[in-house]
């Protein structure tokens, strides 16, 4: 995605994963990459200092649900 790109450029920042889940319902957790990223974020060496969405709708649909599961 071109917008996170130039994110990435202004700010000088490393995206380290991508995570995407084209064809999924934002509403489910049942969505492997958001799975995938949600291990990756517990088990990372890596210090995370940003999450950054494309698209919130992709992840507010499933906040409470996200946050309490996991």
């Amino acid at each position: 995605m071109q917008a996170i790109k130039e994110y990435e450029k202004y700010y000088g920042i490393s995206i380290v994963r991508e995570f995407s889940d084209v064809g999924y319902s934002g509403k489910s957790v049942e969505r492997p990459e958001l799975q995938e990223m949600v291990e990756y974020l517990r088990n990372t060496d890596k210090k995370i200092v940003e999450l950054i969405i494309y698209f919130i709708n992709r992840l507010v649909g499933t906040y409470n649900t996200i946050f309490n599961r996991y």
